[in-house]
């Protein structure tokens, strides 16, 4: 979270693209945008690392 410039971030992990594309047009995402303050959220897909992934014990099965 950086206060200063009134932003915010999460990392979410997927199973799949498909899992990816209905989140992002699904009632979560949906709410979110219906307010005016957060209606400017960019989201980024970004594929796992599977060797640092597995570093931290993250699942890339």
């Amino acid at each position: 979270m950086n206060e200063a410039e009134k932003s915010a971030g999460g990392i979410y992990l997927f199973e799949d693209d498909a899992s990816v594309k209905a989140f992002l047009k699904g009632k979560i995402v949906a709410g979110i945008m219906s307010y005016p303050a957060l209606s400017d959220i960019e989201a980024k897909v970004f594929d796992i690392l599977p060797e640092h992934t597995k570093i931290t014990r993250g699942s890339v099965d």
